[in-house]
């Protein structure tokens, strides 16, 4: 049977598109899904004007799509637990990616976009493709960081201090030296220049005393 489709289905044809396909296919799938119509003159008049506003519609979501393809050429850093060989403690999804790539771009971005087959395990740089619309794709550089990695492995190579022995401490205090005493300053004597003046002084202040 010749129909013409009124819309797109994947594998069989595109909105407005004349074909030949199988008599059962159409009358049990297409036509009464309103997927296809008979090609008749009124139905592929019909389908053109739906083919035309379609490929106005497809233009300008792939004008979007470039100028978000655009947005993406920066790789996004996604930061997460990792143990010492890399294995991250959890896992990177589709929804972590659209999340980090949405704050990129500036806009929301739909974790359906992102062709990721199973979430990310290991720290590592992932190319992640992007099947923006269906005439454009792009490609999403991820790099994923282990947290922590740095820092367990300085712990574990830094020696811990020795706790010492009864036997070591009391070694210890016997070798270290006395603390020292007090010194007891003594007088200066005088020189034996300032002794005859000292003594003229004190019998010049008795001999003062003694005058009535």
């Amino acid at each position: 049977m010749k129909v013409v489709f009124l819309q797109n289905v994947e594998g069989s044809g595109r909105t407005g598109e004349i074909k030949d396909v199988a008599d059962g296919f159409a009358r049990n799938f297409l036509l009464p899904r309103r997927l296809a119509a008979p090609a008749t003159a009124d139905a592929v008049r019909r389908a053109e004007a739906i083919a035309a506003a379609e490929a106005r519609r497809q233009a300008e979501l792939d004008e979007k799509a470039r100028i978000l393809a655009g947005k993406m050429s920066a790789p996004i850093v996604i930061t997460v637990r990792a143990g010492e060989q890399g294995r991250l403690y959890g896992s990177v999804t589709a929804a972590d990616i659209a999340e980090e790539a949405s704050k990129l771009a500036g806009q929301e971005m739909d974790r359906h976009l992102l062709v990721l087959d199973e979430p990310i395990k290991e720290v590592g740089l992932y190319e992640i493709p992007l099947r923006l619309t269906a005439n454009v794709s792009a490609a999403l550089m991820v790099e994923v960081v282990g947290e922590g990695v740095a820092e367990e492995a300085i712990e574990e190579e830094a020696p811990k201090p020795r706790r010492k022995t009864k036997k070591e401490r009391e070694t210890e205090e016997a070798a270290s030296p006395a603390p020292a005493e007090a010194v007891q300053e003594e007088p200066v004597p005088e020189s034996p220049q300032e002794q005859p003046e000292a003594e003229a002084a004190v019998e010049q202040e008795s001999a003062e005393e003694d005058i009535p």
